[in-house]
């Protein structure tokens, strides 16, 4: 019991000291808002995961994954810059991961608008890889508007369901 209570005293102290030292708390996190995030959203035709990480020194270190073909972030930080990192193709007999790591550029990087809002990053199918670089090539028969309707009921942060609704009916609109 003693051991116990001495190692709660000794946390305690630990976690004070920084406050002591003069060290400010960071920042409240953004809520993932319409108003202060980015929510991207896009399809690897036959993914089984992709993964982006966050590279820009002038943001907050992030990564953003998804576990399907189809992906949406929506909690991006605007201005930052992703880079794809992870790629799990499900190819015809097995599954192939590529680490792309966080050096040289994927044709799927994205430098994340500065306005809060909608980001489409594509609908795409994995090709092949060359000379170590992944070939992706677009894939037309899937559109923006069938994507948005395919990822709504999955969206977690409600706050998004109007404006994703708003972009849909936008869309339905523009192609008549």
């Amino acid at each position: 019991m003693k051991r116990i209570v001495s190692l709660l005293l000794a946390l305690s102290l630990a976690a004070t000291i920084p406050l002591a030292l003069g060290a400010e708390s960071k920042q409240a996190r953004r809520a993932g808002t319409p108003e202060d995030s980015v929510f991207i959203f896009g399809c690897v035709m036959d993914a089984n995961m992709i993964r982006y990480t966050q590279l820009d020194p002038a943001f907050e270190p992030a990564y953003y994954q998804f576990n399907h073909s189809y992906y949406f972030f929506e909690d991006v930080e605007p201005g930052s810059y992703l880079k794809l990192t992870t790629f799990e193709h499900n190819g015809p007999a097995m599954f192939t991961t590529y680490y792309i790591g966080f050096s040289g550029r994927t044709a799927l990087d994205i430098r994340v608008p500065t306005k809060p809002g909608l980001y489409y990053a594509g609908y795409v199918d994995f090709s092949e890889m060359k000379k170590k670089e992944l070939i992706f090539l677009p894939v037309k028969k899937y559109t923006e508007v069938k994507l948005l309707k395919f990822l709504l009921p999955s969206v977690k942060n409600k706050s998004w369901v109007p404006v994703i609704e708003s972009r849909i009916k936008e869309l339905e609109n523009g192609s008549k």
